[in-house]
Parts: structure tokens; C-alpha cells; sequence
């Protein structure tokens, strides 16, 4: 079975779960139960669609564990990635969390190179040794990325069990982890970056609110056309401003965006669009930004 057809397989699943409740998904539902909550381990290895695992803390790891997938928001990004990625590109994962898509690129990504940047000493851990037993070939770089060059607050929420909503801004931490570590971190620019590594054709951009400050540290690298950024945007009142900021950015530098469709075909999108979709179903957590 390849990559596209495991994806639909499991994505079949997840969308028939809990109306076609199977007795393959409730051992895993049963074992996940066991392991976290009784056995209490602090960390589990979760299958992926492919056939892979990534180890993650025991609080994280459910729909992985079940399905293979990360949540449903996710889901067109996964699929935007299959069929776009090459076997000769770079791909920079900037937020790379567990490594979910750091993994998977390494399953198509095979001549070219993988770029992950993690500033989470926590969540760096456990990427280190997914890549390790996956075998995959990654440039894995512990530190932020940001406007300016120097170091950093960066607030992790691993100890709340929400390792994924780090946040390099601490009004956003207050809000989505107000018990978030604060830490100091290193940060670079992206520009910076590239001096000494090649130009990526795709990047993906999660961390939690600081994008626009990726995209500003990025004026050279970003003037080039051919380059494609996906990148989470914040639809809900309370954080939309910071995506609000980002998306400005970007037009200024002339990138307009469109919405992944549930076949991972583009569509092109006004910011009005955008920011319409409150409840992620109609595009999902992200959106894919390419120059004009």
C-alpha cells in the first residue's frame, strides 16, 4: 500500500470512528487507556498511517495512537504534503513539535533534504529520537526562528501536557498555557539560515503565533518566487490578531493565499475567506501562501 492510499485508509477510519466503532480501534483505544492512564508511562511510541512511530509523551499522543493521524484540522495539510512533495526537494518543518511531518516528508524526500527547527528542549527530545529510529536524513536545529538574531523568552507548555502550543509570546502563552515554562532560547533569522544551506521549496510554519516575525526575518529568502509556505492561521477572536499580522506580512511582500481542498488541489482565498472559516472545517488549521 503506498503513502496516499495508507492516508486514505486511515482517514476513512477516523471519519467512520465513533459510528463505526471496530474491534482493531477499540484494542487501541483500550491499550492507549492502559499504558497512559493505569500503566501511567510517561512515554509512548504511536504507529503513524505509514507504518512508522514517533515517541511522544503519554498526554499527547491519542489521535496518533488511534488513527495514526494528527487531529482532523490537520488532515489537508497532511494530504497537501503527499502529493506536492518531491523526491529531490528541501523542506523546512519550522515548529516541528514531535515530528509528524518531519517523518513523513522522510518518507518522500529521499535526494533532497529536511530542515526541522525545534526550540523546545523538550519536544526536541523526543524528535531526536523519532528521526533516529526512523532513519531519516534531517537537518534538526534546537533553536527559534524570529525577526532578529540573539536570545529569546520562549514559554513551553510540556509540563501542561501541551508541548505544541510553545509559544515564543507571552501574552499568547497566557492564554493557550498560562502554566508555561519560561525559558531562554537561541534565535536566528531564516535569512540568516539560508546563507549556508539551500532554498526550500516548501515550509511549513506552526509556532503558535509568531509567524509574522518567521516572515519578517525572511525578506531575502522569501523574494524569491517558486516557494511555498503553509502556515497555521488563527481564526478564533482571542488569538486571530497575531494570523491578522501574518497575513499582512505577506501581502506586503506579495503572497496571496489559498485554501487546501479536501483533495489537496488549491483554491485561491481572500483574506475575508480566510478568516470566515471560524471553525477550521472549510480549509483546516492552515493555509498555503505563494508569491505572485
Amino acid at each position: 500500500m503506498d503513502l496516499l492510499d495508507s492516508f486514505s485508509r486511515a482517514l476513512e477510519i477516523h471519519r467512520r470512528a465513533p459510528a463505526h466503532f471496530s474491534l482493531r480501534l477499540f484494542c487501541r483505544k483500550v491499550n492507549y487507556a492502559v499504558r497512559s492512564r493505569i500503566l501511567r508511562f510517561r512515554f509512548l511510541w504511536v504507529p503513524t498511517f505509514w507504518g512508522g512511530k514517533l515517541l511522544t509523551p503519554a498526554t499527547e499522543g491519542a489521535s496518533l495512537f488511534y488513527y495514526g493521524l494528527l487531529s482532523s484540522e490537520e488532515e489537508r495539510t497532511t494530504l497537501f504534503l503527499i502529493k506536492n512533495l518531491r523526491d529531490d526537494d528541501v523542506f523546512f518543518d519550522i515548529g516541528g513539535h514531535y515530528g509528524f511531518f518531519t517523518i513523513l516528508a522522510g518518507q518522500i524526500v529521499r535526494r533532497g533534504e529536511i530542515h526541522v527547527f525545534e526550540p523546545s528542549p523538550n519536544n526536541a527530545f523526543f524528535l531526536s529520537r523519532s528521526v533516529a529510529r526512523a532513519g531519516t536524513q534531517v537537518f534538526l536545529n534546537t533553536v527559534a526562528l524570529g525577526a532578529e538574531e540573539g536570545n529569546v523568552d520562549f514559554y513551553d507548555g510540556y509540563a501542561e501536557g501541551r508541548g505544541g502550543s510553545s509559544s515564543m509570546i507571552k501574552e499568547v502563552s497566557e492564554k493557550i498555557t498560562p502554566s508555561a515554562k519560561k525559558i531562554v532560547v537561541p534565535c536566528m533569522t531564516l535569512d540568516t539560515y539560508i546563507r549556508t544551506h539551500r532554498t526550500p521549496r516548501i515550509i511549513k510554519v506552526d509556532v503558535e503565533g509568531a509567524e509574522s516575525d518567521i516572515v519578517k526575518g525572511a525578506g531575502k529568502l522569501l523574494s524569491k518566487k517558486g516557494i511555498l509556505l503553509i502556515i497555521e492561521i488563527w481564526r478564533e477572536s482571542a488569538l486571530r490578531a497575531y494570523s491578522e499580522r501574518t497575513v499582512r506580512e505577506l501581502q506586503k511582500i506579495g503572497y496571496l493565499p489559498f485554501g487546501i481542498r479536501k483533495d489537496g488541489s488549491l483554491e485561491t482565498l481572500s483574506p475575508e475567506d480566510i478568516f470566515g472559516d471560524a471553525d477550521y472545517k472549510r480549509w483546516g488549521a492552515n493555509i498555503v501562501f505563494q508569491k505572485s
